[in-house]
């Protein structure tokens, strides 16, 4: 006699049954449990059910981890099949338009992590996925010449591409080389001529026979023991200006000098800004640092000599442009040597440009806030005669907040002190010690432009380039004088890039 309660409980039995859809697996189970449902009563075992009621659960959800399963194959991460331009490429065109990455499978086009130095790109994919497509936004300018241009997709840390399952592309880095429209070359130190260390030399391969030498000195943006970090970053500066030297037709000379941490020494050797060409830079008797200034007028008659050796004629005088601390060497440099320089441009030169007076407002200003003690500096007084003749671009963008005023380095206290006082605290932005600066090279007829340039923080746009190659261009050909000729045997450059038809 079957009571009501075992009618139900063997009915839920047999309609969980009735709920698996496949029929081998329906059958299977009666065979397996069918013997105990005709036993099961609501008090039966509770064994029966622990063995019965998961199996059945197996049956309904296949994939539940309801039993100790093999570990599932881990899916294979996505790779990258091909780049356009190839990893390692050379003599890449200087108006490529974009940079393509194919990949093996689809990937989320919503994910993607690209560290590079390729100017400013929009991203795109394909249709079927599996292509992304970097395509600059500015067409009209090209690329850099002779220039490496790095990827690194999904950098440690920044992962981001990976395919519809989610899984991450491994790092994956690749470059690629622009075609060159110069010879680069090193020069080695030649302590007996008057330099410590080596330079870069960047001549055109379409250089006219008439050459004014240009030089731009490095500028790390940081100390270092390390030799070759200040080598690297004037190896990369010469690549990059290379191309405005090809568009003002002149070779190009960037100095490898150091610019040491030094802190296992009293003073510390931080403090020699050799970049800025700073007052320890005239004062310190460190081996090898002793007056660079003199060491890059060295350079600059080797280079001249190389030059002339090639069969060009050679002006005497130098185009000298810089940034940042490079634009205070460049402004510096002018006012100690203004007999050798036929036209100078200064970018953001470290907060104040140095001026060519020994007082101000009742203020005595020495170097490197003016030149009332520069003869005794560096054994000469300043060549106002000749430093009137000198066209100069002196330039700064009115979001611009990189002060070196501020810094230990670059301005003793009492400079500070009295540049805060006479032109302004710089603060927010240096532009509004400007008009002071301006007035200064004004009172001594100095012919001198200041531009300020809106909506521009510390760096360099496409427009001032333009307006610099314009300014130097406006000047190659002013009062030609050749260079003196060779004074001693040349020491023989390494070349480092030599690209083009009939090099």
């Amino acid at each position: 006699m079957t009571t009501r309660k075992e009618y139900h409980f063997r009915q839920s039995v047999s309609s969980c049954l009735k709920q698996i859809s496949c029929f081998k697996q329906q059958q299977a189970l009666k065979r397996l449990f069918w013997p105990m449902k005709k036993k099961l009563k609501p008090g039966a075992d509770i064994l029966h059910l622990l063995l019965f009621l998961p199996c059945c659960m197996v049956f309904f959800f296949p994939g539940a981890a309801f039993f100790p399963q093999p570990a599932r194959a881990q899916a294979d991460p996505p790779l990258v099949l091909s780049t356009t331009p190839a990893d390692g490429a050379t003599d890449v065109r200087l108006d490529l338009e974009s940079v393509s990455i194919v990949f093996n499978k689809q990937m989320n086009v919503v994910y993607y992590s690209i560290t590079s130095n390729f100017p400013a790109y929009t991203v795109s994919w394909s249709a079927d996925r599996k292509t992304c497509i970097l395509r600059r936004k500015d067409l009209s300018t090209p690329l850099q010449a002779g220039m490496t241009y790095s990827f690194i997709l999904n950098r440690e840390g920044m992962q981001s591409f990976q395919d519809l399952s989610g899984t991450l592309l491994e790092e994956y880095p690749f470059s690629f080389t622009t075609a060159a429209n110069y010879r680069l070359l090193k020069i080695p130190e030649n302590p007996a001529k008057g330099f410590h260390w080596p330079y870069y030399l960047s001549i055109p391969r379409s250089l006219g026979s008439r050459a004014v030498l240009l030089v731009e000195t490095n500028n790390t943006g940081t100390v270092s023991d390390d030799q070759n970090v200040h080598d690297q970053a004037a190896l990369d500066l010469v690549k990059w200006r290379s191309s405005f030297a090809v568009d003002l037709d002149v070779p190009l000379l960037v100095p490898t000098f150091p610019r040491p941490l030094g802190s296992s020494v009293d003073p510390p050797l931080w403090r020699i800004y050799t970049h800025a060409l700073d007052r320890d830079s005239l004062t310190t008797t460190v081996a090898g640092l002793e007056r660079i200034d003199l060491q890059l007028v060295a350079m600059i008659r080797d280079a001249q000599e190389r030059l002339r050796a090639m069969g060009k004629v050679v002006d005497r005088k130098i185009f000298i442009n810089g940034y940042s601390a490079s634009g205070s060497f460049a402004n510096r440099f002018t006012l100690l040597h203004p007999e050798i320089v036929k036209a100078a441009a200064s970018g953001s030169s470290g907060g104040w440009p140095t001026v060519p007076v020994s007082t101000w407002k009742g203020e005595t200003l020495n170097y490197p806030v003016g030149i009332a003690d520069l003869n005794s500096l560096v054994g000469q007084p300043l060549n106002l005669t000749a430093l009137r003749s000198v066209p100069q671009y002196i330039y700064v963008g009115d979001k611009d907040e990189n002060d070196a005023v501020d810094f230990s380095d670059g301005f003793d206290d009492v400079d500070r002190e009295i540049i805060d006082k006479l032109f302004g605290d710089g603060i927010p932005y240096i532009f509004e010690r400007w008009p002071h600066a301006e007035a200064i090279f004004r009172s001594v007829n100095c012919n001198t432009q200041f531009v300020i340039y809106p909506d521009v923080a510390h760096t360099i746009t496409p427009a001032m380039f333009e307006d610099l190659r314009r300014f130097f261009a406006s000047h190659k050909f002013d009062e030609e004088q050749p260079a003196p000729v060779p004074s001693g045997p040349l020491l023989p450059g390494v070349l480092l890039l030599l690209l083009g038809d009939g090099e």
